[in-house]
């Protein structure tokens, strides 16, 4: 490859990424990166099924820093499951000390802990642990928003809440709590992490509202809507409501364990 031609793909890629930013109000564009400049902040995160008996569990709660530092726990049952990241690497809080991802076994659906409830992301697997594999991969609501933003499109702004859709790309590993890029708790699973269901949807519609107070982002909701398909090839319609306050922006307190640095090699 020559230089002219490694100097025109790096200034196409830069081009796509400026014409993408382009796309997002100056606003959100603005209170995004200030989210990602600052000290601290707090986050919980909400989700619901519309629609079904599933039910989105408990909230999930985060806190993190400029440094890359994250603590992002959810009670599961009368268990707390809790991960700590640093920058794209996680550890999980086990019954034998803290577990990065490859360290976990396999979680066993149905596994039951003492009283009855499901055993924490230790190993033994259980809910606890396939919770806790969706924490591992989800990412922090700067990073998140971020991401889904640059990729909305049709955006509109009513009373500092900005409303834009979501399709393509940006909902891809979104159904039922699929990997992928992050979407202020919609995401943040492994493929498939439900129950089996397909990890793309191509039909996936959604909608990102993001609430700007005071130049920051205070709210966010990440709606999708799909169809997904079984093993058995049935089809069952998906519909996900994912709600994220933001708050203690520079006034949050986050301790990170020895223990869990020590792991991530900090």
């Amino acid at each position: 490859m020559t230089t002219k031609t490694s100097l025109t793909r790096i200034l196409l890629a830069v081009g796509m990424m400026v014409a993408a930013q382009a796309n997002v109000p100056e606003a959100v564009q603005k209170a995004l990166d200030k989210l990602k400049a600052a000290d601290n902040y707090s986050w919980t995160t909400e989700t619901e099924m519309v629609g079904t008996q599933r039910r989105g569990g408990s909230p999930v709660i985060g806190k993190a820093n400029k440094e890359g530092w994250a603590h992002i726990s959810q009670e599961i049952g009368a268990n707390k499951v809790e991960v700590v990241r640093k920058g794209k690497e996680a550890a999980m809080k086990t019954e034998d000390g803290w577990k990065k991802a490859d360290e976990l076994p396999q979680p066993q659906l149905g596994g039951r802990g003492e009283g009855g409830g499901p055993r924490s992301g230790g190993g033994r697997g259980g809910m606890g642990a396939l919770m806790g594999r969706r924490l591992l991969t989800q990412s922090v609501p700067a990073e998140q928003l971020a991401d889904l933003a640059k990729d909305a499109t049709d955006w509109s702004t009513t009373d500092a809440v900005h409303t834009a859709k979501l399709s393509g790309d940006a909902l891809q590993g979104m159904v039922m709590g699929g990997g992928g890029r992050g979407g202020a708790g919609a995401r943040g699973g492994q493929r498939g992490g439900g129950g089996g269901a397909a990890a793309a949807a191509p039909d996936a519609t959604g909608k990102l509202k993001l609430w700007v107070k005071d130049g920051l982002i205070t709210q966010a909701e990440v709606h999708v809507e799909s169809k997904f398909t079984l093993p058995n090839g049935d089809t069952r319609d998906f519909h996900s409501i994912s709600k994220t306050e933001i708050k203690g922006v520079e006034s949050t307190q986050l301790s990170i364990p020895e223990d869990a640095k020590k792991k991530l090699g900090s």
